[in-house]
């Protein structure tokens, strides 16, 4: 019994520290995958001045075995320094965890995003974390 609550301990310890991973470089690869998404016209720049990430939640890490996970999230960007006019992002990154028999490290895959509706209940239950995006106007540019 005792032994089986150090591996829930450990499980749920690894379970942060690879949703800590899937966070790591999310602005750069939201900022990637929006000039690559979005369409519009050569005279036009988009500018994200808010955006935030839901916050850590176990049942968003989905263990496939021992080195091999999927964290989903969501993520919210808005033009509007207030975060009015705001668009909602699911995202998953697959994670796989290397090792030499010394040292041990996450590999992962650029993230999937996919644009959401969240309800108002949704939204408002839903514990946040800020995330800063990188501060250059990103140009749509085609």
């Amino acid at each position: 019994m005792r032994l089986k609550a150090i591996a829930e301990n450990e499980r749920k310890l690894q379970s942060k520290e690879v949703w800590k991973k899937a966070l790591k470089f999310i602005d750069v690869d939201f900022t990637k995958w929006l000039t690559k998404e979005v369409k519009v016209d050569k005279d036009h720049i988009l500018i994200i001045r808010w955006a935030w990430v839901k916050a850590f939640d176990l049942a968003d890490i989905e263990w496939h075995d021992a080195s091999n996970v999927t964290v989903h999230g969501i993520l919210g960007a808005s033009s509007e320094a207030d975060g009015s006019n705001e668009h909602h992002f699911s995202w998953t990154r697959n994670l796989h965890l290397n090792s030499d028999g010394v040292d041990s490290w996450w590999q992962s895959e650029d993230p999937q995003f996919q644009s959401v509706t969240l309800t108002s209940d949704q939204h408002k239950h839903m514990l946040t974390q800020g995330i800063v995006m990188p501060e250059h106007e990103i140009e749509l540019v085609r």
